[in-house]
């Protein structure tokens, strides 16, 4: 079995090819169809295991240097995350929060069943303090948590739901706690082209036979692959205009808001190799009162 490990200590933390199988083999029950995301999250933990060496998303260190002044006497720090593909978002915070000699007590809000249930399997072997809830940001019943995380959730979301997200984020923020995101902002998000997605499916056809699998095997997960990377659930571009609008109303400050680049691959919705010319935001606003 695959497992990955944080970079802060020797806790393991995700069971990753026990957890790629379950989504690839159960989303199509799980998934609600009205959302439109079973080829999204049956594949996104698959292509971690299979292509990317079960790396955790992009931000450990942005996360453990603005989570580290959020720890309370006992080091103890509550995070709520706004949403996950599967467990690498759980993941990275718990060893974020560890990297900054904390203790983590996570609570993860999703609407999809197959991420509340891989969660869920995570939350019972990580040792972590965990929660996990199904359901709307705004219908959970949890306030003064010292950070609210999201990361590249808001492209799935209009232009309301983001505000409602951000909303729903300062009421559940104690004074003092932060909202920490990384998220892509751009005045344009164009779709993949599908000689773009025809391209990204070949390539890990040939890596998948490279690891000497099964014909049968390889062609299942291809077919799999091609659909992964054909479904778009943006709801388009999110301007830096509009998350400053949105801050601004959900009563947030502005602490600073820059721009990186990725030195690795850092999404399994990108190509192979180092990104090119895509920088994603990273935020970080407070609540004063």
């Amino acid at each position: 079995m695959t497992e990955t490990y944080s970079g802060a200590d020797d806790t393991l933390l995700e069971p990753l090819e026990e957890l790629a199988w379950f989504a690839f083999e159960n989303a199509d029950a799980l998934c609600d169809p009205s959302i439109g995301c079973r080829d999204y999250h049956r594949f996104w933990s698959m292509v971690r295991l299979l292509d990317m060496d079960g790396r955790l998303p992009r931000g450990l260190d942005f996360f453990a240097e603005n989570l580290a002044p959020l720890k309370n006497s006992e080091g103890r720090v509550r995070v709520l995350l706004a949403g996950a593909a599967d467990t690498g978002l759980p993941a990275l915070i718990g060893a974020a929060v560890r990297q900054s000699g904390g203790t983590p007590s996570l609570l993860l809000v999703d609407r999809c069943l197959t991420t509340v249930t891989l969660n869920r399997r995570f939350a019972e072997i990580s040792g972590m303090d965990f929660t996990v809830c199904q359901g709307q940001l705004d219908a959970i019943d949890a306030d003064s948590v010292d950070a609210v995380v999201t990361h590249n959730v808001m492209g799935f979301n209009s232009d309301a739901d983001r505000a409602a997200i951000l909303k729903s984020a300062a009421k559940t923020l104690r004074p003092g706690g932060r909202l920490l995101s990384i998220e892509f902002l751009a005045e344009t998000r164009p779709p993949r082209k599908p000689d773009q997605t025809a391209l990204l499916q070949t390539g890990f056809e040939e890596r998948l036979r490279q690891r000497g699998m099964d014909e049968d095997v390889v062609l299942a997960l291809s077919a799999a692959a091609g659909a992964y990377w054909s479904t778009d659930l943006s709801k388009g571009a999110y301007p830096e205009s509009r998350l400053r609008a949105h801050l601004d109303a959900a009563g947030l400050h502005l602490c600073d808001l820059s721009y990186r680049g990725d030195s690795e691959r850092a999404s399994p919705r990108t190509q192979p190799g180092v990104a090119k010319g895509r920088t994603h935001a990273y935020i970080v606003a407070e609540r004063r009162i």
